[in-house]
């Protein structure tokens, strides 16, 4: 695993940088822009708006892509989260935790649940939206912090030498997806979602639903041993090439099977057991697949630290918080506009990316939200329209966020 060490506050330490892993964490929370941006075009998607050009094609391909960005993320999201529990110890991180991702959710849903009840013409009241993914981040942190700490004071040390261990076997092996498939296959057998057993629910409850915090849990729990156990990063570059092929093939099954069960819905009939469980199958195999191949794919392609590479990066959480405002309203503008599926999803995605950047350079950056999100950053001396291209004198917290 590259990594480039960087300073930090204090003691004259440093702490690395993992430029491929910072790049597939921001990846990984942008698509969900071009995701969002998708889900008025595609028929049968769970979203607010339904522009009347939707497609069938175009549903089925949205489809394809869910099982693992977010999956993706939480694995990342573990892996910084433990580089800041072990420099900065319980205590900060807690604190930290709370500031970096509590503060945000709490003022987020005030401040958006008034503009989606007022869009729904319903009462007003407080959800959880998208910001559901930060209330789920912040208890899998705590969750995984608080169960490090007890199992480093009540195990010996040569137990925790020996679990390194056994997990070091388990991602060297060439089996370690399908192992981890079936044990998230059986994390979504447990909540019975209609009408595509293979997906996660999305929560609409400020109430914790246990099955889709077990299952993020997994996936944050996996990227934390992955920081504890570094040494095995080089070994996802070995086989990324064939984990991401075969994940598109397994896809591409599960693509043929849900259209079955869709078809067989259809026409009144009870769903099948072996479809289901083949669903099931597929979705786990599918996640860990691509998590691996993803993982080798950046590591192996994309470890090179550029200026651009990391802004991105850092921008990618303000994206992820303000984008259902760019997208939603333009999804909304176009409803009338005579334009195929793709043509707008395209004008939606680009036009929204945009705003994202440009919103996050101008009232995000260097204002007191920025220094909430990612640590404060002093404006680097230069033309105002060229800050963006010069390094930023960024906190050692903001690193590891």
């Amino acid at each position: 695993m590259k990594s480039i060490p960087s300073p930090t506050r204090g003691e004259g330490l440093t702490t690395p940088r993992f430029p491929a892993f910072d790049r597939l964490r921001a990846f990984s929370m942008l698509f969900i822009v071009v995701f969002h941006s998708a889900l008025a075009y595609g028929q049968g998607m769970p979203w607010q708006i339904k522009d009347p050009n939707r497609s069938a094609a175009f549903g089925l391909a949205i489809w394809a892509t869910i099982g693992f960005t977010l999956r993706i993320f939480f694995v990342m999201a573990g892996f910084f989260a433990r580089m800041l529990y072990e420099r900065r110890g319980p205590s900060s991180f807690l604190n930290h935790r709370v500031v970096r991702i509590g503060i945000p959710f709490v003022v987020g849903v005030i401040l958006w649940s008034p503009v989606v009840s007022s869009r729904r013409g319903e009462p007003f009241a407080l959800r959880p939206m998208h910001f559901w993914f930060l209330e789920y981040l912040l208890l899998t942190s705590l969750i995984v912090a608080a169960g490090s700490t007890q199992l480093r004071s009540i195990l010996p040390p040569k137990v925790l030498i020996k679990a390194d261990m056994w997990f070091r076997r388990l991602v060297a092996n060439w089996w370690a997806p399908i192992a981890l498939g079936v044990l998230t296959a059986a994390l979504l057998t447990l909540q019975g979602v209609e009408p595509d057993p293979s997906s996660i629910e999305t929560p609409e409850s400020f109430v914790p639903h246990g099955v889709v915090l077990t299952y993020y849990t997994l996936f944050f729990a996996f990227g934390w041993m992955l920081h504890r156990c570094a040494d095995v990063l080089p070994t996802f570059t070995r086989s990324y090439r064939s984990h991401l092929l075969c994940g598109v093939v397994i896809r591409a099954i599960g693509a043929v099977l849900f259209l079955a069960r869709l078809d067989r819905q259809k026409r009144g009939l009870e769903p099948l057991l072996a479809l289901d469980v083949a669903l099931y199958l597929q979705a786990g195999l599918f996640t860990w697949l691509m998590v691996f191949g993803f993982i080798g794919w950046f590591e192996r392609r994309f470890a090179k630290d550029t200026v651009l590479a990391r802004y991105v990066s850092e921008s990618a959480y303000w994206c992820y918080l303000i984008h259902p405002l760019a997208v939603t309203t333009l999804q909304r503008w176009l409803i009338s506009v005579g334009m195929p599926a793709l043509a707008k999803f395209l004008l939606v995605a680009s036009i929204s990316m945009i705003f994202c950047f440009v919103t996050y350079e101008y009232l995000c950056r260097y204002t007191f939200v920025g220094a909430v999100l990612n640590g404060r950053r002093t404006r680097p001396a230069g033309p105002r329209s060229l800050a963006w291209m010069q390094p930023s004198e960024k906190s050692a917290d903001a690193r590891s966020g």
